[in-house]
């Protein structure tokens, strides 16, 4: 399998490009602890947690992850 999160996990805090992490609160597939602990070994992460929604936030609240996602590229410059 390509998908192999572990590595992943491992290789992220060597990223030197800002990125952004987005987790649903009750995420049951994805503990929330995880994804806090990539964001605070990342320092090129940013975590923004959306309550009420699980894995799928992006199909859950889509209009609330778009305005994420689009604050995050105006903060850099990039729309």
């Amino acid at each position: 399998s390509l998908w192999e999160p572990r590595t992943l996990a491992r290789r992220l805090p060597s990223l030197d490009i800002p990125f952004l992490l987005v987790a649903g609160v009750e995420d049951r597939w994805i503990p929330l602890s995880s994804v806090r602990s990539v964001a605070s070994t990342t320092p090129s992460a940013r975590l923004i947690e959306i309550p009420d929604v699980g894995h799928l936030a992006h199909e859950e609240q889509p209009e609330r992850v778009a305005l994420v996602i689009r604050r995050f590229a105006e903060e850099r410059g990039l729309l």
